[in-house]
């Protein structure tokens, strides 16, 4: 996706593109875990039709739509653009939106496929140390991971997702006869791995960074 010169250093652009990218994740996370979620309803849970068939028809409906207007980017440009020009603040907004330009369904169909490797990084990973401790398989550790991931969007209550991960680590993989230890085991590692790790590492840049600057912006000797 090329960007216009003009908005290579357009701090507003900026942002909108990584609001698209999380965007992007976000869209794989919840599709993978909604389907994920009604095969363990299905295949584990014994409730009576007339609640599963509502709760499979919202989901598929939802899907189509949220996968419709991701493969339409112009669709949500268009509706951005529109919406934009009712609000006070039209400059900055439009400079936000303008992210949007240049997207086009091959942009989306890439994003889709970065997000979707992303998924399967983190599969593999929370899957390899599940197994370290306990046999399980991989279908079931597939379902189990996505069912995970959509649970800490919808309950984004916690510092870092500290909780919540590990109590739906070991929720959904007991359903799969995996012990609790190596539910909550494995989902403490993931943190560790994914979280805690780099976050030191790069507090160390941060404030690297910042004593750079404080010193680069001191007093200038005659």
């Amino acid at each position: 996706m090329a960007i216009p010169a003009a908005h290579q250093y357009d701090r507003l652009v900026i942002t909108g593109l990584n609001v698209i990218d999380k965007l992007f994740g976000i869209i794989m996370f919840v599709t993978l875990g909604l389907l994920s979620l009604n095969i363990i309803i299905l295949t584990h849970f014994h409730w009576h039709p007339f609640v599963v068939f509502p709760i499979f028809t919202i989901s598929l409906l939802f899907l189509i739509f949220v996968w419709l207007v991701t493969l339409n980017p112009h669709w949500v440009r268009s509706f951005l653009y529109g919406i934009n020009t009712m609000l006070p603040v039209r400059d900055k907004i439009k400079s936000f939106i303008s992210c949007l330009d240049n997207f086009r369904r091959r942009d989306s169909l890439s994003m889709l496929g970065l997000s979707f490797s992303w998924v399967l990084i983190i599969f593999f990973q929370y899957h390899t140390l599940v197994l370290a401790f306990t046999n399980v398989s991989i279908f079931d550790s597939f379902l189990a991971v996505n069912a995970v991931l959509i649970t800490k969007i919808a309950l984004p209550v916690s510092f870092a997702d500290l909780g919540i991960r590990e109590g739906a680590a070991v929720f959904y993989y007991t359903i799969f006869g995996v012990p609790h230890a190596a539910a909550f085991n494995a989902a403490i590692l993931i943190f560790v791995i994914n979280f805690l790790l780099p976050a030191l590492v790069g507090s160390y840049y941060v404030f690297k960074l910042r004593w750079d600057l404080k010193v680069n912006s001191g007093p200038v000797k005659e």
